[in-house]
């Protein structure tokens, strides 16, 4: 069942796009491995698309998904009890924060047992986007080049009350979150509090950050708070 506010549209090629405030609740979302287009599932282009009590499938063993399930532009997305499991993603974050008005909020969200060969994170925040996750959980996730969480010149950062386990990201820094330095990036506020990593880390090619690798020269903050780090790792 799909509740909308006002009126939203589901285009021939595959994907909706909301211009106005949307609320989608109680689906499981079977993807296909590809859209006709390579914009996201649900694209949010203005005011606030809000999702309840949804998950992703794929629509078939072994496809790879290869595109974002959801993109925000400068709108607000709230994904509250939203699961994953169970899927292999490919070039593109699951979820992608863009534009300085931007702001993704995931309350009581969980991926489990997901693959992703995406250099972009499955939650990716880029120019000037904010993300904000609470009591979620993350686990068995094996990524490729990416983190779980991954700011590109993004603006405020929160993560509070979510547990990381089983996390491994086989090439360069951070499986859980990252911030690298970027040529001309803006400072990026971030806090941590009270979350639980447990065996996370890289495999190979890494500079260092097991669990959590921020590297900026444009003064941005760091803030870790009451979190408990367990057999994390870097080579």
């Amino acid at each position: 069942m799909i509740e909308v506010v006002e009126d939203s549209s589901l285009p021939e090629n595959g994907f909706i796009e909301t211009r106005i405030k949307t609320d989608i609740s109680n689906i499981s979302f079977s993807l296909p491995s590809s859209l006709p287009q390579s914009k996201p599932f649900l694209c949010c282009t203005s005011h606030s698309l809000n999702i309840l009590n949804c998950c992703v499938v794929p629509s078939e063993s072994d496809v790879v998904i290869e595109y974002s399930f959801c993109g925000v532009l400068n709108g607000a997305m709230n994904l509250d009890q939203f699961g994953v499991a169970d899927t292999f993603f490919g070039s593109f974050p699951i979820i992608c924060v863009y534009g300085e008005n931007a702001e993704g909020t995931l309350n009581e969200v969980f991926q489990r047992n997901v693959t992703s060969n995406s250099k972009d994170g499955l939650v990716a925040a880029e120019e000037r986007g904010s993300i904000f996750i609470q009591n979620s959980e993350f686990s068995s996730c094996t990524l490729e080049n990416c983190s779980i969480v991954l700011i590109i010149n993004g603006n405020f950062v929160n993560i509070t009350n979510t547990d990381f386990h089983s996390i491994t990201r086989q090439k360069q820094n951070g499986a859980c979150l990252c911030i690298p330095s970027e040529d001309n990036s803006e400072a990026v506020s971030v806090n941590v509090s009270n979350c639980e990593f447990v065996n996370c880390g890289v495999e190979s090619e890494s500079n260092g950050g097991g669990a959590i690798y921020v590297c900026s020269e444009d003064q941005s903050s760091l803030a870790v708070e009451k979190c408990c780090f367990t057999s994390c790792h870097a080579p």
